[in-house]
């Protein structure tokens, strides 16, 4: 129900956003279970204020949200990057792809849900897996992630950026090694 109302401008600011998402976390729906994506863009218009002020509100913005969350709810935050590049400023590319900027934070939250940190690297294609698993469902065939409540096992991650509309750099881990292709 939120998709809509963002794409028509309605939400165009995180305080707007973040009262969306806290209406429909107040009032669920009866007759079936909530998902609600809730998408804190820092930086890229709905909170124009990049590091450090804008992470302050994302961080305000979310603890709003899990304030009005109800015990059975299951809370994943995953950021889409790391942290921004070191001399980089807010807006510009990045001239590589650092091993700061690639490391993705992810966090779930829930009952039934051991507070962890996992000693191997992850990605984002590992969440659905992972939620599906908590709620006792079983992944999708053809999916590439694996859950984050047990080691994977060696695999390779592979990552992209994009800086305007090319594709500048590409890479792969793999363990402890980092390959990376740039295209200056």
């Amino acid at each position: 129900r939120l998709g809509p109302m963002c794409r028509q401008g309605a939400v165009d600011t995180l305080d707007a956003l973040t009262e969306v998402a806290v209406q429909q976390l107040r009032q669920p729906p009866a007759d079936a279970p909530l998902l609600l994506w809730v998408h804190l863009a820092v930086g890229a218009g709905v909170e124009p204020d990049f590091p450090p002020r804008g992470l302050v509100a994302a961080d305000q913005a979310l603890a709003r949200m899990l304030e009005a969350t109800e015990r059975e709810t299951l809370v994943v935050v995953a950021s889409t990057h790391g942290g921004p590049a070191e001399g980089v400023p807010p807006g510009r590319c990045a001239r590589r792809l650092s091993p700061d900027l690639l490391r993705v934070r992810i966090v779930l939250a829930g009952a039934g849900v051991r507070v962890t940190r996992p000693g191997w690297p992850t990605s984002l294609v590992d969440v659905a897996p992972t939620v599906v698993e908590i709620i006792g469902a079983r992944p999708a065939p053809g999916w590439h992630g694996r859950t984050l409540l047990r080691p994977p096992g060696l695999r390779p991650l592979v990552f992209q950026a994009r800086c305007g509309r090319r594709l500048d750099q590409r890479g792969m881990r793999l363990g402890s090694l980092l390959v990376t292709h740039d295209r200056a």
